[in-house]
């Protein structure tokens, strides 16, 4: 007999909205973002879940039947980086102020850097938090909705030579609903920041200075690079919630870090070691530029001391892998002159 019910499971649609009450779950509509994601997992499994009885004693075999306790969602997805002009914060945008960071707009660039404000209602520069839709799409089946609201998270950039720019994401949130059902949701969310040339690492234009001299390394055999935010977000249980979580924080405890492969040149040998032993530091600027407009994304980190220099095998060339943590000077930020660690969205 012919199988009328299974479903294809890529009819998935990740939408997302920013909370303007912070932690209170937003209904998904016509204008929620749609992220280009990939990678996709919801999870409820933050939390005593189901809380076992089987330690109560009430002079029989076997054990009580459960109770539910806390319960929080876990998010976890990886999505590409499009270039949308004319819009201060688009969705990759948004999503990393549920990250943990905040920004300043000159009116053609936004600056973005690790925050220590607390997560708070939705504004265009400011850490805020998100309710995300799952929502499956299903042809004579009714669609499903799995919610999680209150979301803040931690991101990872992953940039591979030839590859799709890409940021990897694990937020935390509150739990919705595990699953709805509605009859159509084809209209619920909209994919107009999104087009078919997402930002690739190629044609990139990227800089390593050292801060002794002054001089540049050799930028070549540069490859899978990953910037790493670092970002916790702690659990947060508050007994006066219907599911015994509030809204997680965003900390930076730890500097961010970056971890890349570049070939051994006669400028490169005389620098990696000698850097890594003396506990000297490098700068780097990298920067996607789009084709297409005068978009560009910036990853820019003035103090990387290395943690990890080791060599490598890069296709038969010989090359170095470094790991390096984004430091700074006493009592400076993130998004000070000489200690920055900026993230610089060039939408106009």
């Amino acid at each position: 007999m012919a199988d009328t019910q299974s479903y294809q499971s890529k009819l998935k649609r990740l939408v997302f909205d920013s909370e303007t009450t912070t932690g209170t779950a937003v209904t998904p509509g016509a204008g929620s973002l749609v992220v280009p994601a990939f990678d996709i997992s919801l999870a409820r499994d933050r939390g005593t879940g189901i809380i076992a009885r089987d330690a109560v004693m009430d002079g029989l075999a076997g054990e009580l039947c459960g109770v539910p306790g806390s319960f929080g969602s876990t998010l976890t997805f990886s999505t590409e980086i499009h270039p949308n002009a004319s819009d201060v914060d688009p969705y990759f945008v948004r999503l990393l102020q549920a990250c943990g960071f905040e920004g300043t707009d000159s009116g053609t660039a936004l600056t973005l850097f690790p925050s220590t404000k607390v997560i708070s209602n939705y504004a265009a520069t400011t850490p805020n938090s998100l309710t995300f839709s799952l929502i499956a799409l299903l042809e004579g089946i009714d669609d499903t909705i799995q919610t999680t609201f209150g979301a803040t998270g931690a991101a990872s950039f992953v940039l591979n030579s030839g590859e799709r720019a890409q940021i990897d994401c694990s937020f935390v949130g509150k739990n919705g609903d595990f699953m709805t059902f509605d009859a159509d949701e084809s209209a619920v969310g909209t994919v107009a920041e999104l087009g078919c040339s997402p930002f690739v690492v190629k044609n990139v234009t990227a800089t390593m200075v050292g801060s002794d001299t002054g001089a540049a390394f050799d930028e070549v055999q540069l490859s899978s690079i990953t910037i790493n935010t670092n970002a916790e977000t702690p659990d947060i249980l508050d007994p006066t919630e219907a599911d015994g979580f509030a809204v997680s924080p965003v900390f930076f405890n730890s500097a961010p870090t970056v971890s890349f492969q570049i070939g051994a040149t006669a400028t490169n040998n005389t620098r990696f070691w000698s850097y890594f032993k003396d506990g000297e530091e490098i700068s780097i600027s990298i920067t996607l530029d789009d084709p297409a407009s005068t978009d560009s994304l910036q990853f820019l980190m003035e103090r990387v001391q290395f943690t990890g220099v080791s060599m490598a095998d890069n296709n038969g060339a010989e090359s170095y892998s470094i790991e390096g943590k984004c430091v700074r000077d006493p009592g400076e930020g993130y998004n000070t002159t000489g200690s920055k660690f900026n993230i610089v969205w060039t939408y106009a």
